[in-house]
């Protein structure tokens, strides 16, 4: 027997297309539907009598021999007429419901929902498959495997105002020539108190994703998503289509962070939620610079640094009172000082009484100090600072470059320090243990230092 464990190597769907027909403004016209990674594309043929199709279109509802779908928020990318024949118009849809005929987008909504995450089993894994595995004395294995549905894990996260509920869908198959199969995939579902419509059901599915990533120590992508519409018996189940690549890497091969019980993942998912609006500057930051590993690395290195003083300034408590501004503004302008320079006074006023960038660092190096030690024990604490400060300066404000403006490998391995910084820092404030997580960073290459001869 084989068995396909998807939720190890999920594969994205290819480009396929339907032939069918829409209804626009009470007319049937002939359609092509394409799904593709990432793009719903629709075109629309239209009769040489009705030359002016819609450039936007809130939501169509496609028909054909191979499928049915509502596409939603639709603007046309482009019209081609041939006079005297007939037009074809090109839209693009933010998305595709499969299997499903709306009315209007606010019958769109549902209480579960449901996605397929890259790796998900890695950190927590649902499993109803044992294999058993035996040595006759005549030589050769006999594989044995007992299949059974295992029983959900349940994240409660009562702060958040939802549950995930971890699975494993387990599909026999095969043939006389290969034999059987057997085909693993696990599900996230998502279960809200009352329905909730795509854009809370889609944003949570980020923000949950997001997680996860950070406990894998890379960019874990959506495979796929659905809702669940309710019915008697199983519910129905419409796939969504259209959603947000994301660029994803190959390593980490196993999670840098040990959450592999309900009982350690759920709560830290929860805070993550309940916080994530507070956080969203930091999160997007990070999130960015890890996705976009081929970003030229001055831009990198600025990203990583701009996310660890987006979060420290939410998060930290700022001792300094705030500076009034008005009176030095007021006397600036009666002053006839120009506006740009007034307007530049004021903007250096409002930050003036928050840390700056060394002493974010401090705070952060210190609080990881075990860590950092860990990963870089030659590195030192004040020579570590200074540079990376100089550099930001160097980039950010084009100061003149001095000895302590890093480039080449020096400004590599100091980004990916400060992106280590940023990742603890974000796990810690969601309430994750990140006590001896130096190591895993270390030995499962989260931590990518340059190689010196």
């Amino acid at each position: 027997m084989r068995v396909a464990d998807n939720g190890a190597t999920l594969r994205f769907m290819d480009s396929v297309t339907h032939r069918g027909h829409v209804e626009v403004a009470g007319a049937q016209l002939g359609a092509a539907l394409t799904l593709e990674p990432g793009q719903v594309t629709l075109e629309v043929a239209s009769p040489s009598d009705t030359p002016n199709m819609p450039e936007r279109l809130e939501l169509v509802r496609f028909t054909s021999n191979t499928g049915y779908f509502t596409l939603t928020d639709l603007f046309r990318r482009n019209h081609n007429m041939r006079l005297g024949v007939a037009g074809l118009s090109t839209y693009s849809a933010a998305l595709a419901f499969e299997s499903a005929h709306f009315e209007k987008q606010a019958e769109i909504k549902a209480r579960t929902w449901s996605m397929h995450v890259g790796d998900i089993a890695k950190i927590l894994h649902v499993n109803g498959v044992l294999q058993q595995m035996t040595l006759p004395d005549k030589g050769g294995v006999i594989m044995n495997y007992t299949v059974s549905s295992p029983s959900p894990v349940a994240l409660e996260c009562p702060s958040a105002g939802l549950t995930v509920i971890l699975g494993q869908h387990i599909k026999t198959g095969g043939n006389v020539v290969d034999g059987p199969t057997l085909t693993l995939t696990y599900p996230a579902d998502i279960a809200f108190p009352d329905e909730v419509d795509v854009d809370v059901a889609l944003r949570n599915m980020h923000r949950i994703r997001q997680l996860l990533s950070l406990v894998m120590g890379r960019v874990l992508p959506i495979a796929s998503a659905s809702m669940k519409l309710p019915q008697e018996g199983n519910p129905h189940e419409v796939g969504i289509h259209g959603l947000l690549m994301t660029e994803v890497s190959q390593k980490p091969a196993d999670p840098i962070l040990k959450a592999n019980t309900a009982g350690i993942l759920a709560p830290i998912l929860d805070l993550w939620l309940a916080r994530y609006d507070d956080l969203e500057d930091a999160i997007r930051l990070h999130m960015s610079g890890l996705e976009q590993r081929n970003l030229p690395p001055e831009l990198r290195f600025q990203i990583f640094v701009q996310a660890l003083e987006a979060l420290h300034r939410r998060t930290a408590t700022t001792v300094a009172a705030s500076i009034d501004s008005a009176p030095i503004l007021v006397a600036l302008r009666e002053r006839s000082i120009p506006n740009d320079v007034v307007d530049r006074v004021a903007g250096v006023l409002a930050h003036a009484h928050e840390p700056g960038l060394r002493q974010r660092l401090r705070y952060y190096w210190d609080k990881f100090e075990a860590e950092i030690n860990t990963i870089r024990p030659s590195e030192t604490r004040k020579s570590f600072i200074a540079r990376v400060v100089a550099t930001r300066n160097h980039y950010a404000h084009r100061t003149d470059r001095d000895e302590q403006v890093l480039s080449g490998a020096d400004l590599w391995d100091a980004t990916e320090t400060v992106k280590v910084m940023s990742h603890m820092a974000l796990l810690s404030e969601a309430g994750a243990d990140t006590r001896g997580i130096g190591s895993s960073i270390l030995d499962r290459r989260f931590a990518e230092y340059a190689i010196r001869e």
